[in-house]
């Protein structure tokens, strides 16, 4: 997290592998709110990269070779000689694909209509590459869709429902295992807050039918 903010406006691009599945990385880092890039069932790359430890960094080149590897912990010294040494040519090419790439990505979650996730992209582009020409981009477009009441309508319906679908999930976990008076502490905060949600009427039935005691 550190290197990343210290170093994303120098061209510096960190991506994190796990070889857990999606399925246990994508809500951690969403939990989390992980700024950068994050890659699920990386078995294949840990195999290949002959990884026996964790956490293991490599700091590849502008060429693609690696440069360094080692703990993240003590990665800073390392990315700062490699920094030195680059040209500062490559460097600048290396910074505008990634922003380019990023934009991309942005620019396809709005043509799919998947709102939310590409305002968050706009916003992340913003951030990241606050000083370069995509920048005032992203933020162009981020204001178009918060500037549409009908997207942004839509956008905070699709937000109380995906708060409300994990609320349900957790009640219906501890519900099962017996955990009656846990459950009802994710059933009650549901209807109270989203008693309109589509899914406040299964929430209202299933708490009905929790055993008192």
């Amino acid at each position: 997290m550190q290197l990343h903010e210290k170093y994303k406006e120098k061209g510096v691009i960190l991506v994190a592998l796990s070889y857990e599945p999606d399925g246990v990385v994508a809500p951690y880092v969403a939990k989390h709110k992980i700024p950068y890039i994050v890659g699920s069932g990386a078995k294949s790359s840990r195999d290949a990269y002959g990884i026996r430890g964790y956490p293991t960094a490599f700091l590849i080149d502008p060429e693609g070779k690696i440069a360094w590897k080692g703990h993240p912990m003590v990665a800073e010294a390392a990315i700062e000689d490699l920094i030195k040494k680059s040209d500062p040519e490559v460097r600048r090419k290396l910074l505008d694909q990634a922003a380019a790439r990023a934009l991309g990505k942005a620019d396809r979650l709005r043509e799919q209509a998947r709102h939310a996730e590409a305002l968050a992209a706009y916003d992340r582009v913003v951030a990241d590459f606050k000083d370069h020409a995509a920048a005032k981009t992203a933020q162009e477009a981020a204001a178009k869709i918060r500037n549409d009441p009908v997207i942004m309508e839509a956008i905070r319906k699709a937000e109380i429902d995906e708060q409300a679908q994990r609320w349900l999930t957790m009640a219906r976990v501890l519900a099962k295992h017996g955990a009656v008076q846990d459950a009802a502490r994710y059933y009650g905060p549901l209807l109270k807050n989203y008693p309109d949600s589509r899914h406040a009427e299964a929430a209202r039935q299933e708490l009905a039918q929790l055993p008192r005691g």
